[in-house]
């Protein structure tokens, strides 16, 4: 007797143009998704970048109350540590040191894609190597005449004043810096080459800006910039670019940085 034969199943798969039908589908989702996945990562950098801002500036705050109202010198912090024994720190090593707990990334922005030219920092009371900066210090505040510390010490060191400043709310002390043009400088006025500064949020037209009071904004180039693409050295404040005068000198009046005895 012969073995009964057991039927075939029916085997189906993809055809050619099946595939390419769902590889097409994909190709369209992924087309429609990545801007709008790129404008939400983007969205979540600038919150971060502000909200680095912010707490640099209340980190300015908190010196200033504890020091009869001066700012930060303006270059190097003489304050001597195992890590800087020489009395050199920069601000943003010696500022998240003292008042936020030695965090190194809040002085980093998120969308600063120019890091990797940096090399790392030491932390303020730390023996460890990971500070980083995408913010520049506005070196044109207003300033004591007097000299404060001694020699050497007495030229770029001595704090910055909140005499004479009527509006605090509209004088830079942070603002964004492009390290790929300044090499690595992390101070700056409205009269450093246009390309020192980075715009990165908004459509690359913003930056994350911190003033004297300890509030952030986002401004756009051509608010704080003398001729959006012009390079060089800019001539002194006139009457036509008195906002700038405020933003930098902390006076609408001023033509050059301040000094106040």
């Amino acid at each position: 007797m012969r073995p009964t034969s057991t039927p075939r199943v029916a085997r189906y798969g993809f055809t050619l143009v099946e595939l390419l039908v769902v590889i097409g589908i994909i190709a369209l989702l992924v087309a429609i998704l990545l801007p709008a996945l790129q404008k939400a990562r983007e969205q979540a950098n600038s919150v971060k970048c502000m909200s680095n801002m912010r707490q640099l500036g209340m980190a300015t705050v908190m010196y200033t109350t504890e020091n009869k109202n001066l700012w930060l010198p303006g270059y190097q912090i003489p304050e001597v540590t195992d890590s800087y024994p020489a009395g050199d720190a920069r601000w943003y090593v010696w500022l998240p040191g003292k008042f936020l707990k030695g965090n190194p990334g809040v002085t980093v922005c998120p969308s600063d894609r120019n890091l990797i030219v940096q090399a790392p920092k030491k932390r303020f009371y730390e023996n460890i190597t990971d500070v980083q900066f995408s913010y520049f210090h506005n070196l044109d505040m207003p300033r004591r005449l007097p000299s404060v510390y001694p020699a050497p010490k007495n030229a770029f060191w001595n704090p910055r004043t909140l005499k004479g400043v009527k509006n605090t709310s509209r004088l830079i002390i942070f603002g964004e810096v492009n390290n790929v043009t300044t090499g690595n400088l992390a101070y700056l006025t409205f009269r450093s080459i246009d390309a020192a500064f980075r715009f990165d949020h908004r459509g690359n037209k913003y930056q994350s800006v911190c003033f004297a009071d300890g509030h952030a904004e986002q401004l756009a180039r051509e608010e704080i910039m003398w001729m959006p693409g012009s390079g060089g050295v800019k001539p002194v404040i006139d009457a036509d670019h008195a906002h700038l005068a405020e933003l930098y000198y902390g006076s609408r009046h001023a033509t050059t940085p301040i000094f106040y005895p």
